[in-house]
């Protein structure tokens, strides 16, 4: 799991160990990693998801963990923050939006081969809230490995974070609704979890490609 010391990244990562995953956490910040690591009892791994050498050694020393990689939860936008950082304004945005698509292509490199060979896997990429090109584009990403994944039997989601400025609507339409925010203010946390580990289980059905919305009840 990268981007796993995030506050969303320790969710999930709380959350697929809760349901019995061994989970690697992988983050830039390896003292952060190895803290949430030491609480789920998982290992800790550093990695920067916008460097082909980078990730390489991470799916290498994943599966020397972890003998086979079932599962691989991507928390994108924490991967470039220091672009943002050093780049404000348009050109951070655009380092920001390319390095995003860099690091899910980069994932797909090196962990989509392990999981065509056998016919399994799963692909989370975890898109944070907005509704612009930036986030787009990491969607469209994600659509276009589960294009080249799931004929070989791997599945591949995105589920996208939505912020308090998206428009508030009814609970309808399913499971793209999240408890109301203003009912009790830790469900986001929960819904994020739960959403997580069910794509990560044999028991999700939607179509391989699909973005679930975690809201809090607000989504376009």
């Amino acid at each position: 799991m990268t981007g796993a010391g995030t506050s969303c990244g320790a969710v999930i990562a709380r959350a697929l160990a809760a349901a019995g995953a061994r989970v690697v956490v992988a983050d830039r910040d390896v003292e952060r990693a190895a803290r949430l690591a030491s609480e789920i009892g998982g290992d800790a791994l550093e990695v920067d998801p916008c460097s082909d050498t980078s990730v390489g050694g991470l799916a290498y020393h994943a599966a020397d963990l972890l003998d086979e990689v079932d599962i691989l939860v991507n928390i994108l936008d924490a991967a470039c923050r220091p672009a943002m950082a050093a780049h404000p304004g348009a050109a951070g945005f655009d380092q920001t939006m390319t390095g995003n698509v860099e690091a899910i292509s980069l994932m797909g490199r090196h962990f989509g081969p392990g999981m065509k060979a056998r016919g399994r896997g799963t692909i989370l990429n975890v898109i944070p809230s907005g509704d612009n090109a930036r986030t787009d584009a990491m969607t469209a990403a994600t659509q276009a490995m589960a294009a080249d994944l799931s004929p070989h039997g791997v599945r591949v989601y995105a589920l996208r974070l939505m912020g308090d400025d998206a428009p508030r609507l009814p609970r309808t339409r399913g499971f793209e609704v999240a408890v109301p925010m203003d009912a009790d203010a830790s469900a986001l946390p929960r819904e994020l979890g739960a959403a997580a580990a069910f794509l990560c289980t044999e028991a999700a059905s939607i179509p391989t490609g699909r973005a679930l919305h975690v809201d809090g009840a607000r989504f376009t």
